[in-house]
């Protein structure tokens, strides 16, 4: 080979060289961008993720009022089971036995209310028979 075949061979090798350099900075500005896409996406996915974050310490805190209103709640609830087992129970204890007091009493006043009756009927006769008696005992001594 002569020098010209030489330089041009190697003119073309170089040539060859060129281009795969300039499809290399071609590829390379392809994964910047491919690159700067992921960072965006990466940036946006931080961004969501930040989001979230705020919103599970909002529901975090939300949860934390739950529970101060639950164990609140549960006070209340001791607090109204004590009054209806200690006061409130008494009180119907009460009221039932006044109840049946009055019960028992309206039964007496029945019977008493019988035996005024039975009285009132016996004094009715009674009064009648003596009338009857008083009349013959008038005749009797008109009679005489």
């Amino acid at each position: 080979m002569e020098n010209n075949e030489l330089l041009q061979a190697i003119y073309n090798d170089l040539q060859s060289v060129k281009q795969d350099i300039s499809g290399l900075k071609q590829g390379q500005g392809i994964l910047q961008q491919d690159v700067s896409g992921l960072k965006q996406d990466v940036s946006g996915v931080k961004q969501e993720i930040s989001g979230l974050k705020k919103n599970i310490s909002g529901l975090m805190q939300g949860q934390e009022v739950l529970q101060t209103d639950m164990t609140e709640i549960k006070q209340r609830t001791t607090k109204t089971e004590i009054v209806l087992e200690n006061d409130i129970s008494k009180k119907l204890d009460t009221l039932f036995d006044g109840h049946q007091l009055d019960s028992e009493k309206l039964s007496k006043l029945d019977k008493i209310d019988k035996k005024v009756e039975d009285t009132k009927d016996t004094v009715d006769v009674m009064f009648k028979v003596i009338q009857e008696h008083s009349g013959e005992i008038k005749e009797l001594k008109l009679a005489k």
